[in-house]
């Protein structure tokens, strides 16, 4: 009786240590877990961010591109009008000599 009896307590502690080793593994697999998904969050809200702040970039981009496009139109458009005047002075010119 007495050998069972530290049979037993030898058994209940391996089994004590078995659950206790068990449970700080669990701990720490939640805790793995935990640091993961906050990384994965984390990851995410600083993917999104990157996002805008590149979207900001070319949208700046866009609008610096599309002024020099309106300030390269209104130009060949003046551009344009000087070739006609000088065209027409041209004309001008070969009507004069031709009259005298």
């Amino acid at each position: 009786m007495v050998r069972q009896s530290k049979m037993f307590a030898s058994m209940k502690k391996l089994y004590e240590s078995k659950m206790a080793q068990m449970d700080k593994q669990m701990r720490m697999t939640r805790e793995q877990r935990d640091r993961l998904q906050a990384q994965i969050q984390n990851l995410g809200s600083n993917v999104a961010e990157e996002k805008k702040r590149l979207k900001e970039q070319l949208l700046s981009k866009l609008r610096v591109t599309e002024k020099q496009l309106d300030a390269l139109k209104r130009r060949q458009g003046e551009f344009e009008k000087l070739k006609r005047l000088q065209a027409r002075a041209k004309q001008r010119v070969r009507v004069l000599h031709a009259a005298y």
